[in-house]
């Protein structure tokens, strides 16, 4: 008998949050171990909300947001969507697979689909399993997450990156500030290769940052546009994003 998955899901309060009230009022039911997360808006869903559902124990996470055009707050279910499909790419690099994180458009009139794709979603994570990627000893398929494990929050790869200059360290905060680390630089990498070999434990922080950007130009995810240091150009730094 299979166990019953544990789904999280990030709604947009506009569209697929109104959804789920609406379906309550006509008794329409959904998987029950769905637990929905309410956002203002999709644009402010932080891509280490997305990785944290899964070291919380979540075996497949479901983003619902406004259609496209629909957004209050102009693109911001556009840019969420944009952010779930990288990490949907690191997903799979880690070996959890992108079929655990799903992103679908949902109008407030559309009940039925909710129910529906909720519905949908929970069957897929049934036949999938537990995401259970902390405890497998299947080092072939966990490779990079085995690897990124191996971080004792040194944070030498953050002193030598070119491109860190926040005042506070947002990756600090995150389970793994080997793979918080990676997230939060990937847009705006220099390929300098600092990171490459600075690691006392030996992980291949500059492959797995390769490995990511080339899936993000498989699927044409242009970089969002950051800002650099003052005085990085005089430094030799190029902002790739631009």
């Amino acid at each position: 008998m299979s166990l019953e998955p544990k789904l999280l899901g990030f709604l947009c309060q506009n569209s697929a949050d109104l959804c789920a009230d609406f379906a309550g009022m006509e008794r329409k039911s959904y998987a029950p171990n769905f637990f929905p997360v309410r956002l203002p808006c999709l644009g402010g869903l932080d891509a280490f909300f997305l990785l944290k559902a899964y070291f919380s124990g979540a075996d497949g996470v479901l983003v619902l947001g406004c259609p496209p055009g629909h957004c209050r707050y102009k693109r911001g279910n556009e840019t969420a969507k944009r952010r779930m499909q990288v990490i949907q790419g690191l997903l799979e690099i880690l070996g959890i697979g992108k079929e655990r994180l799903d992103f679908v458009w949902i109008h407030p009139s559309e009940i039925s689909k909710l129910v529906e794709v909720v519905n949908g979603f929970n069957e897929r994570i049934t036949k999938l399993g537990p995401c259970g990627f902390f405890q497998s000893e299947d080092q072939a398929k966990f490779h990079w997450m085995t690897e990124l494990k191996k971080c004792d929050h040194c944070y030498q790869c953050k002193e030598v990156c070119p491109i860190c200059f926040c005042k506070r360290c947002y990756p600090e905060s995150f389970q793994n500030f080997g793979l918080g680390w990676l997230v939060h630089v990937i847009e705006r990498c220099t390929h300098c290769g600092a990171c490459k070999d600075v690691c006392p434990q030996g992980i291949r922080l500059f492959e797995i940052v390769q490995l990511l950007q080339q899936k993000m130009s498989e699927l044409n995810l242009l970089p969002l546009s950051f800002p650099l240091p003052q005085g990085s150009e005089k430094a030799g730094i190029v902002n790739i994003t631009k």
